[in-house]
């Protein structure tokens, strides 16, 4: 029982041997991992919120399309303009923006 509170003693340098190492795994994975990954989905949210009419798009499927009509969450995107055949898609199955109106540059 008195080793309990040798090792429950905050100011002890042993268990400050014990915590660091785990204090500083957290901080790397946090700045290499969790950051990044943050970073990476408000930018990804902010292109999606952005897509308006007349931009290209590629679905996660995989489908090419030029966006037609944008509602609250759903865009309808035409995927053949010959047939003049129209899919509806929600808002998050665009994976990227290829290009917006003509005489506009690539979007990344």
């Amino acid at each position: 029982m008195d080793n309990f509170f040798i090792l429950a003693d905050v100011g002890s340098p042993q268990l400050l041997g014990v915590i660091f190492p785990f204090v500083l795994m957290f901080i790397v994975l946090y700045f290499l991992l969790l950051r990044p990954q943050r970073k990476k989905e408000t930018e990804r949210k902010k292109m999606i919120d952005a897509v308006k009419k007349g931009d290209k798009v590629v679905t996660i499927g995989g489908m090419h399309g030029t966006v037609v009509q944008v509602k609250d969450d759903d865009l309808i995107i035409r995927i053949d303009p010959q047939k003049d055949i129209c899919v509806k898609f929600t808002r998050s199955a665009v994976h990227r923006v290829v290009s917006a109106e003509k005489g506009e540059e690539p979007k990344p």
